[in-house]
């Protein structure tokens, strides 16, 4: 079974078509794989569909149903045992930020506080050896300087 923690920046690309949709789609829906995500993308998700109809990339009415599709589509992959959502919890949270310290110290590079916390989710699957799946650069060098095996669904 090949294990996937999907970013943000990957998830989107499964209901805005974009460079990298299709990539994202046949990786999330590999009937081998198991899916992860952080809470916290659920968040992300939201404020990238708000980003892009305040951008007038799409409508709102396009939004509220992306939205909508999402949910279900989540809640269905879930109840199937296909993705599941790694929590937030103080031990999790107190990881996230040994990593921002030790990424600026090692690599002398900024790790944002939520990149932090996928890294962190990512990083507590690592037993499963997972795959971070992900389109943001700056991310997927510091997952693969970590020992991350990383995909970007832009370059697939």
């Amino acid at each position: 079974m090949k294990v996937l923690y999907f970013d943000t920046s990957a998830l989107v690309k499964l209901y805005i078509k974009e460079q990298g949709s299709a990539a994202a789609a046949r990786l999330f829906d590999s009937p081998d794989g198991l899916v992860f995500v952080s809470e916290i993308v659920f968040l992300e998700f939201e404020s990238a569909l708000c980003k892009k109809v305040v951008r007038e990339e799409v409508s709102e009415s396009f939004a509220q149903e992306i939205r909508e599709i999402a949910n279900r589509e989540a809640e269905a992959a879930i109840a199937s045992g296909h993705l599941e959502v790694i929590t937030l919890d103080s031990a999790l949270i107190a990881s996230a930020s040994r990593w921002i310290g030790s990424v600026a110290s090692e690599s002398r590079r900024i790790l944002t506080a939520l990149d932090a916390l996928h890294l962190g989710s990512a990083l507590k699957l690592q037993r499963l050896r997972p795959v971070f799946v992900s389109s943001d650069q700056y991310l997927l060098a510091i997952a693969d300087d970590l020992g991350l095996a990383t995909i970007d669904p832009e370059q697939e």
